[in-house]
């Protein structure tokens, strides 16, 4: 099997039925966002990302698609081909009735994205995994309107958590993004007979439950779903602030307890989080700003033997939902399961040891500094103890104390500034990143 993807394939065959209002007589890959279409969008990054040849999944309304194939071909030197379905067969369908057209491993997306990344690191990534398939993750705005990947700490997809969620114990918010890559050799067991059948909802959670192994790799590139007025709405605005091109972002680093969440003690169980009242739309705004938000957290209660790393995962579930009801996200959530101090009844021992993570050591700085690309001059640290401020302070990045009514923190001069409440720190950053336009 080659080292290299190749080929790229794109579904583009749906009805839009999301956008039929505004544009009846044009599929959704036609649609233009910023200076292309998103067909064209694509097939540029397919070709910056070292795919040669490209197959098209075609089916309402192909004959517009197909009349701008020669031009695309040309302009970004890809061989490119395509089928046309005769009947409605759904995403899985119409792959699976054109395997004998792929590659034994190819590259997959969806012609509704807007997608701006350099994919040569998920390819480049799942050929050396040795993984059955590969499939890009990120938290979204909407995280109760989408189909969440259930991972393992190791990033091995174990399950799907698929829209409409009703009184399912909480998960993470972490997104199929609709991007993929897979060997074609895990289809064989499905049939290629005219039924309809979803890659998403269907097809992937099968191959799960059947012992193929999926590898959740997280997006750190920009991948939207163009399927409404609304979000092509939100894409042509990033287009314009530059947040579709940044590689690299700064960070609000925030602690947990006392900054996102009223401090109760030791936190070992989901029912006693409360978010502060303004954190939702803090972090939403975050967001909306091109930040990575990343929660830096000391959580000793591990090695004390009072919560697992799954119930952290757990309460870290709960937070995502509750900051999911207003469109917010949490980007990840680096966590010091470590204690100095033995003694405690029901102790993990092993977790018992002066570690380089716990703050204010800066080790899970680091590691978060290792694992996205970030921006480490414009970055910020949001906490409510020195022991914050020392850690950002050693990584020579500013350190604002949130000092809040009834609060324990006090004003430290190892701070850069000391604030109350949480839309003092949005309003600076907001003036921060417009003098930085």
């Amino acid at each position: 099997m080659s080292a290299m993807i190749e080929q790229g394939v794109v579904i583009a065959g749906g009805l839009g039925t999301r956008l039929k209002e505004f544009l009846p007589n044009s599929p959704k890959c036609l649609n233009r966002v910023g200076d292309f279409t998103l067909i064209e969008q694509t097939c540029k990054v397919f070709s910056e990302s070292g795919i040669k040849r490209l197959h098209l999944l075609l089916g309402h309304l192909s004959e517009a698609i197909v009349s701008e194939i020669p031009a695309l071909g040309s302009k970004y030197n890809l061989e490119i081909t395509y089928s046309v379905e005769k009947n409605l067969l759904g995403t899985g369908g119409s792959l699976l009735s054109s395997m004998h057209l792929l590659d034994d491993q190819f590259l997959l997306t969806y012609g509704d994205l807007y997608l701006d990344i350099d994919l040569k690191y998920l390819c480049t990534h799942f050929v050396k995994s040795g993984y059955d398939f590969a499939q890009l993750i990120h938290p979204t705005n909407h995280m109760h309107d989408s189909d969440l990947v259930k991972i393992d700490s190791d990033s091995n997809i174990v399950g799907y958590s698929l829209k409409p969620r009703k009184t399912e114990h909480p998960v993470r918010n972490r997104a199929n993004s609709g991007v993929y890559v897979f060997k074609k050799d895990i289809f064989s067991k499905f049939s290629s007979q005219d039924n309809r059948v979803d890659l998403d909802r269907e097809i992937l959670p099968n191959l799960i439950s059947e012992g193929k192994r999926g590898l959740a790799v997280r997006n750190m590139g920009y991948v939207r779903d163009a399927g409404t007025i609304e979000r092509i709405s939100k894409i042509e605005k990033d287009i314009r602030s530059g947040l579709t091109k940044s590689r690299r972002k700064p960070a609000i680093f925030l602690d947990r307890d006392g900054t996102i969440n009223i401090s109760r003690g030791y936190i070992s169980r989901p029912e006693q989080i409360e978010l502060y009242e303004d954190i939702p739309t803090a972090i939403r705004r975050f967001n909306d700003l091109g930040y990575w938000v990343i929660v830096i957290t000391n959580q000793p209660v591990i090695a004390r033997g009072e919560a697992s790393f799954s119930d952290i995962e757990t309460i870290h579930a709960r937070i995502d939902n509750i900051l999911g009801d207003s469109g917010a996200y949490i980007d990840d959530y680096f966590v010091c399961p470590h204690h100095p101090h033995s003694g405690y009844k029901g102790e993990v021992s092993s977790l018992k040891f002066a570690c380089d993570c716990r703050k204010p050591n800066t080790g899970l700085l680091i590691e978060a500094m290792n694992s996205y690309p970030i921006d480490t001059t414009n970055s910020i640290f949001l906490g409510d103890s020195e022991i914050d401020m020392i850690a950002a302070e050693r990584m020579k990045i500013a350190g604002i104390l949130i000092s809040r009514e009834n609060s324990a923190a006090t004003s430290t001069s190892v701070a850069t500034k000391t604030v109350r409440t949480m839309s003092e720190i949005v309003i600076e950053i907001e003036k921060e990143a417009k003098a930085r336009e």
